[in-house]
């Protein structure tokens, strides 16, 4: 498991750290405060900056785009001036991402540097690469000949690998990143959005007819008694998840029974995707009701346990944080080894509380966000 995370360089972090990291995570803070950063943070030195979850990121985020003004002649890129903090690209710009596990350190680091037709690298003096920007925003502002660096390294090895950068600062779709396909940890990411249906569908054939079948049952069943099973089902090649009640013949499309099953399945499905792995939900109690939190967080505490994932979700809700808090407490055998953890972009360092903390603020009418 991630005992410790050190950020440098990204996004709206100059440098930021958060220690004392637990089995369940949550994250709390005012929005633009940076924990969804956080969670692709984890997401890009888990996988060793994967190119498949790094373009992800910048898709998800929206800052892919087309590159040349021939239409028959486009190419996806993703805008890397948006990675860097500053959002600025400059020749010498570096990023670092650090986790500190049981065994090793893991950690990535990207960098821009002077494109060498020899070896691909120079080295020298930090030059500016963008200009100031012209009134005519098609000019490309970051002059061609340079390349981002990317190095990985854990226990066992360091890898290097690069990818020229676009005119305008970006990374071509189909570059030569490194895809670490034989990965030791899976790490898994949940937009606030949630899972497309098709993937849930995917999720749900993974886990047919195994152990992780029942484990999705019962986290269904913790918001809905009512539901004894749950199938996918192909209408006119529309994927569609389905779900049998008590007492009701014909089954019914899970989104009668309202977004909180729906965001719950998810939940559930991704636990069991994670399995010896990393689980990152942003903000997990979309689409819960208050008074479901504590069957959420319950279900949550054993699953992580028993498939050995390590949980990381923010939120900005108070009833979120403190039903997690209760829970803790009253239940430490469905729950234990928790750290709830605040976020400041003007601190260099997380605000961890524990449970008794935390319901110790709550009962003096207090804000931990």
């Amino acid at each position: 498991m991630i005992a410790n995370l050190l950020v440098e360089n990204y996004r709206s972090f100059r440098r930021f750290e958060i220690a004392a990291l637990g089995r369940v995570n949550l994250l709390v803070g005012m929005n633009n405060s940076g924990k969804t950063s956080l969670l692709e943070a984890i997401q890009v030195v888990m996988s060793k900056a994967d190119s498949k979850i790094l373009w992800s990121i910048g898709v998800r985020r929206g800052e892919s785009s087309h590159n040349g003004s021939d239409a028959r002649n486009l190419f996806d890129e993703i805008d890397l001036n948006c990675w860097f903090h500053g959002f600025e690209l400059r020749h010498g710009s570096t990023m670092s991402l650090s986790a500190t596990l049981d065994t090793h350190l893991q950690s990535c680091h990207l960098e821009v540097v002077k494109a060498s037709p020899v070896n691909g690298h120079v080295t020298g003096t930090t030059t500016t690469l963008a200009p100031a920007l012209t009134e005519n925003i098609d000019e490309p502002f970051v002059p061609s000949g340079f390349t981002l660096s990317v190095s990985a390294t854990d226990l066992q090895s360091k890898q290097i690998w690069t990818s020229p950068l676009s005119p305008r600062g970006g990374v071509q779709a189909g570059s030569a990143w490194r895809d670490a396909a034989d990965q030791e940890f899976r790490t898994t990411y949940v937009p606030t959005s949630g899972l497309s249906t098709r993937d849930l569908v995917s999720l749900i054939d993974d886990i047919t007819l195994t152990d992780e079948e029942g484990l999705v049952l019962r986290a269904l069943q913790s918001l809905d008694e009512r539901i004894e099973r749950f199938a996918p089902k192909d209408r006119n090649r529309m994927p569609q998840i389905v779900v049998r009640l008590k007492g009701v013949a014909k089954p019914l499309p899970i989104g009668v029974l309202g977004d909180g099953v729906n965001r719950l399945l998810t939940i559930a499905l991704a636990l069991a995707k994670s399995a010896n792995g990393v689980l990152l939900i942003d903000e997990i109690d979309t689409g819960l009701h208050y008074t479901t939190m504590d069957r959420m967080w319950s279900f949550i505490g054993n699953a992580a346990e028993e498939l050995n994932v390590q949980v990381f979700a923010t939120t900005h809700s108070r009833d979120c944080y403190e039903s997690l808090a209760t829970i803790c407490h009253e239940s430490p055998e469905a729950l234990s080894n928790v750290s709830i953890q605040r976020i400041e972009q003007d601190r260099q360092s997380a605000v961890s509380y524990t449970e008794a903390e935390i319901l110790a603020v709550a009962r003096r009418g207090l804000e931990v966000r």
